[in-house]
């Protein structure tokens, strides 16, 4: 039984239909029990934060809906991806979409959510944005990525990295003070910004759409 197999048998969790996509989102509290019991065996081990559905990947999948033509036959990478909401729709447009996270079993689990979706077009595999990538990506995609300075300039030479391309990058962040610094940095190549309010398991939630480039027009 692989991760994943033994994740989904026991933690507990729903499949929830979110924009025309199936996702299997886990109970918060299963997950919390689940890794307690992980750190017995490997007390290094992370907790597993791609297993929550997080705001700003709602937010993020609101935006490519409502700007289609932003994805439209073109080539789409996630980078932590988590749950894969924004993926999995992204492929209703793209020509075609690379899934990554950190977590092989994110990876792992998207891979059934791909099957079970009947998604073709996108492949899916596990990536560190500590580490190169090669990749020709048109848009690259992050959600809630700009929480941890330690990982902020890892995080802005992919982004740099992506821009120098001219590709396009859609970012989407609640309004944390420690991510403001990270922002600063990206104000020169904003293109389009929007404030959308999500509302998810019982709260509204502020969440920033950042759309960069780096030219005069997309």
């Amino acid at each position: 039984m692989n991760k994943v197999d033994k994740l989904i048998m026991e933690i507990d969790g729903t499949f929830t239909s979110l924009h025309g996509i199936q996702l299997y989102i886990p109970d918060a509290e299963a997950v919390r029990k689940w890794h307690e019991q992980e750190l017995v065996q490997n007390p290094a081990a992370r907790f597993p934060f791609w297993a929550k559905l997080w705001p700003s990947s709602i937010a993020m999948t609101e935006y490519i809906m409502e700007n289609s033509s932003l994805i439209a036959g073109k080539t789409v990478l996630e980078v932590a991806g988590g749950l894969g909401l924004p993926s999995l729709v992204a492929a209703s447009y793209a020509r075609e979409v690379f899934f990554t996270d950190l977590e092989p079993a994110a990876v792992l689990l998207f891979s059934k959510l791909m099957a079970f979706n009947q998604v073709t077009n996108v492949e899916a595999f596990p990536f560190d944005w500590n580490s190169p990538l090669d990749i020709d990506a048109n848009v690259l995609l992050l959600s809630d990525v700009n929480y941890d300075d330690n990982a902020f300039d890892p995080l802005l030479d992919l982004i740099y990295m992506f821009l120098n391309k001219r590709s396009v990058v859609v970012l989407t962040t609640p309004m944390r003070l420690v991510g403001r610094k990270f922002i600063f940095e990206l104000l020169p190549y904003i293109i389009d910004q929007q404030v959308k309010t999500i509302q998810f398991s019982g709260a509204d939630t502020m969440i920033t759409v950042l759309v960069l480039y780096r030219g005069d027009s997309i």
